[in-house]
């Protein structure tokens, strides 16, 4: 599976990949993501990183953004388990422009 980088991002990936061993060619090590994720245990999990990538997205977009980059089936997933509702609506709440209605 491809993604695409943030062009910002390049200059800092060419410094770190020109600055390897010619005999290394992976930017990543071979460790299972579990094993890395163990890591932080008892700070975070794979779902709440998940779910915060899921609310920040939905947050500048529709859900079906959230739900592609998410690769569920269905937007009820996504919106279910993937979303923290109280935070979306406290931040759109705080979109509306309350202080002109008050002038």
């Amino acid at each position: 599976m491809s993604r695409p980088l943030p062009t910002s991002a390049l200059y800092e990936l060419r410094s770190y990949l020109n600055g390897l061993n010619k005999g290394q060619v992976r930017l990543f090590g071979d460790v299972n993501v579990r094993k890395e994720f163990d890591k932080f245990r008892g700070k975070t999990t794979r779902q709440d990183l998940r779910r915060t990538f899921s609310t920040l997205m939905q947050m500048i977009g529709p859900i079906s953004s959230a739900q592609q980059l998410l690769e569920h089936y269905s937007p009820r997933t996504t919106e279910e388990f993937y979303s923290d509702r109280e935070l979306l609506l406290r931040w759109r709440v705080n979109q509306l422009p309350v202080d002109s209605w008050l002038k």
